[in-house]
């Protein structure tokens, strides 16, 4: 067997990685990450605004009567908090974790920033055009955050609806008592002002939605090119490109955390003559029951097993200890035996066994020693008549009953 001495570079996503198990979770995780960045992105918005507004108000404070400043300064300061209070709420701009059965923990606190949102400043906009008797800013006040609710909350519709439809009706009323009394004005703007909103969120949420499906098109044809370059195509476990990416990894963990390791390679005995008595497509029938045997074994998520080449495997055991190894090493046997696979042709047994070399991590640099070793004590296996399990562990050779 040639020990692989070269670093793996090759980045395959593991595991942690956020997986989508559907395009649905895909639109609606990047929906509620887009709504928490356009929270934030309001609440900016209005700070500006307030400051503008607030600074516009000192400048006047006095030309105006107390009550009016009295009330804007509420009014603006409750806002100013409301802003603040959204910048902190929503500062991960990621949330965690991916969708589940907690999204809709995001989904209500959002829809009471929302509503929230839009009350507030329709109170200022009806602030504005009653006390203020400045309909022409109510009106451009209005036309402003009619703009910020749909550029940033049209993701959702409850959000964009929940924060225009107040102050729409508010900007209506600016309207309305700022012309001659005439209703024709007001009226086409508020139609006006509805087509352009839901013409324009559904052209916007079209855009969005086409944006994820491409980005989960992509990331499927990702996943399956990776399944090509990591799977095995006879036995549909790992190759040997990912075991030796994995065995980076994982030696790497293991170094850093002071945690042990071990590695276990299989060897199907005798498999040549196996081949020789009944033909090449059998043989990979037997490697196709051994691969999955081997998989079957293997208890823990972590665990991973590999084809390393012809009719050898490899596993790899994080955080494992030598007697672990061994019992992991003794399953195995158990596992082949139960599924009697007839190898007439085998010097060891009337069925098809492995021979096992295993070694735990101890104090090497790096990850090929700890390779060479396992093949070392997988030839010693073989040298000892085979159908059995060598590593730091000395344990007599066991008997392993087959099926009846």
């Amino acid at each position: 067997m040639r020990v692989i001495y070269t670093r793996v570079r090759t980045n395959f996503r593991t595991d942690s990685d956020m997986a989508f198990h559907s395009r649905n979770e895909r639109i609606n995780y990047r929906a509620q990450q887009l709504l928490y960045q356009a929270a934030r992105w309001v609440s900016w918005l209005s700070l500006m605004l307030l400051f503008f507004m607030l600074t516009s108000l000192w400048l006047n404070s006095i030309e105006e009567s107390p009550p009016y400043m009295l009330t804007s300064y509420l009014l603006y300061g409750s806002q100013t908090l409301l802003a603040i209070g959204g910048l902190r709420l929503f500062s991960d701009h990621t949330p965690r974790p991916p969708p589940n059965s907690r999204a809709d923990n995001g989904k209500n606190k959002l829809i009471l920033f929302a509503t929230l949102f839009g009350l507030s400043w329709t109170a200022s906009i009806f602030h504005l055009a009653w006390l203020g008797n400045t309909f022409t800013n109510a009106e451009i006040l209005a036309d402003l955050i009619i703009m910020m609710a749909l550029l940033g909350f049209f993701a959702s519709k409850s959000a964009t609806y929940i924060v225009i439809i107040p102050v729409l009706l508010a900007s209506t009323y600016a309207t309305l008592n700022q012309g001659d009394g005439s209703v024709l004005l007001p009226v086409q703007k508020l139609i006006a002002t509805i087509l352009i909103v839901f013409s324009g969120r559904r052209i916007l949420y079209h855009w969005f939605i086409s944006n994820v499906n491409k980005e989960h098109d992509k990331q499927l044809l990702i996943d399956q090119l990776d399944q090509l370059v990591t799977r095995d195509q006879l036995t549909g476990i790992h190759n040997r490109r990912f075991f030796e990416y994995e065995l980076e990894k994982v030696f790497y963990i293991s170094k850093r955390d002071n945690q042990p390791m071990a590695l276990l390679i299989i060897d199907i005995d005798h498999f040549k003559q196996y081949n020789d008595t009944f033909g090449h497509p059998q043989g990979d029938t037997c490697l196709k029951q051994v691969a999955t045997i081997l998989e079957a074994a293997l208890l823990r998520k972590s665990d991973s097993v590999s084809r390393y080449g012809g009719e050898e495997f490899i596993v790899i055991l994080p955080n494992t200890a030598p007697d672990g190894a061994l019992a992991v090493a003794h399953r195995i046997h158990q596992h082949i035996a139960m599924a009697s696979i007839p190898h007439p042709a085998s010097q060891t047994d009337a069925f098809v066994t492995v021979s096992i070399g295993y070694a735990s991590m101890n104090d090497e640099k790096i990850s090929a020693k700890l390779l060479e070793r396992a093949d070392l004590n997988l030839y010693t296996a073989k040298q000892r008549g085979r159908n059995q399990s060598v590593g730091e562990i000395q344990a007599e050779p066991r008997q392993y009953s087959h099926a009846l």
